[in-house]
């Protein structure tokens, strides 16, 4: 009986977990903020990873859920690796500095690819001269309050710490690195959250493995690339189904230059 509760609350702890990865993913996915001239990118290069937990209310804490990378170019091009550990799956969501924005699933050998306006790379990606508070465009990161909330030590990296309140969402940043994220924190209403901590910070060029894109993917919609990762049969709630129906949209809009 142990173990079926621990593996329950693993398994609600890995839903809480793609919850809060899945918020950060669609702002990067998301059209909001214009597309602007970059002229010339000025971004910091590096790659971090980090292992992601939940906590219950009660302060039980899962095993590890997922490791997540996260990594910068200099000419701006992102990428966001998420290696399931539960499910043992793995994804990945890049964005180019050329517009190009690829989700692809590593486990259903599967690809979904849109264009955007070249050079916005911008508008999502953190300037260290703002405390991390505005993008490089000079943008806020988010249609909602961030507030920078002073200076802390984290793993030894100096980091400034921002706050969501609206969200329930804390982040720290490290400005001398790019603003790369080496730590935050998600609290849901329940009382239950999701913690990012630092496993590794290196400065400099990530390995191009993580932008590499096989050919002999198979290229589909979000909401069938996303299916690919659930059990056969098992159905979307209504909220997933309509962002994915959203996102659906915007890919057969956005899918050719």
């Amino acid at each position: 009986m142990r173990d079926l509760v621990r593996n329950k609350f693993v398994r609600g702890a890995y839903a809480l977990a793609v919850l809060a990865l899945t918020v950060n993913a669609l702002r990067l996915l998301s059209p909001r903020l214009k597309g602007q001239e970059a002229g010339q990118i000025r971004s910091v290069p590096y790659s971090v990873v980090l292992q992601l937990t939940t906590h219950k209310a009660s302060g039980e804490s899962s095993p590890v859920v997922a490791y997540v990378t996260q990594a910068v170019r200099s000419d701006g091009s992102f990428a966001l690796r998420i290696q399931d550990i539960p499910h043992g799956q793995l994804q990945r969501i890049l964005n180019f500095a050329d517009g190009k924005k690829v989700t692809v699933n590593d486990t259903g050998n599967a690809t979904t690819t849109t264009f955007g306006t070249p050079g916005t790379a911008v508008n999502w990606q953190r300037d260290p001269s703002s405390n991390c508070l505005r993008s490089l465009a000079g943008q806020p990161m988010a249609s909602y309050a961030e507030i920078l909330d002073g200076e802390e030590m984290v793993s030894g990296y100096r980091a400034v710490k921002v706050r969501a309140p609206s969200q329930g969402a804390t982040w720290w940043f490290a400005p001398d690195y790019g603003c790369a994220e080496v730590k935050s924190v998600f609290s849901f209403p329940d009382g239950q959250s999701t913690e990012k901590e630092l496993v590794s910070l290196v400065p400099g060029e990530p390995s191009p493995d993580l932008y590499a894109v096989p050919a002999n993917y198979r290229e589909m919609s979000y909401s069938a690339n996303a299916l690919l990762s659930e059990p056969p049969g098992k159905s979307v709630n209504p909220s997933c189904a309509r962002k994915l129906a959203q996102m659906d949209a915007s890919y057969f809009a956005h899918r050719s230059r």
